[in-house]
């Protein structure tokens, strides 16, 4: 599927946010993690090229599990990716449609 929104980079970004944002709000969602800088990252594992660098990419936590799907649902629906823990109620989203980072050397 397509990923919907603009191609421009800082546009990108504010749509991400607010589709990120309406989404929690309509299915209990709630932002545990999202920017993060360089010395954060390494220190949570995260990746070198992590979108979180980029405040694309969003830890979450809905009050439900079923509030948790709903949302993936539309998260996929506007192509966004994601995953969600053991915990279904904890999920990751990123969007894929912007670059990623340049790994910090």
């Amino acid at each position: 599927m397509p990923t919907e929104g603009p191609s421009d980079p800082v546009e990108r970004r504010a749509w991400f946010n607010e589709v990120v944002y309406q989404v929690c709000l309509r299915h209990g969602g709630s932002e545990v993690s999202g920017l993060r800088s360089v010395a954060r990252n390494a220190g949570v594992g995260g990746k070198p090229e992590s979108r979180h660098l980029l405040a694309l990419a969003r830890d979450l936590v809905f009050d439900t599990e079923e509030g948790a799907t709903k949302a993936f649902t539309e998260f996929y629906a506007k192509g966004l990716h994601g995953y969600r823990r053991d915990d279904k109620r904890y999920a990751h989203v990123q969007d894929r449609g912007a670059p990623a980072p340049k790994p910090a050397s």
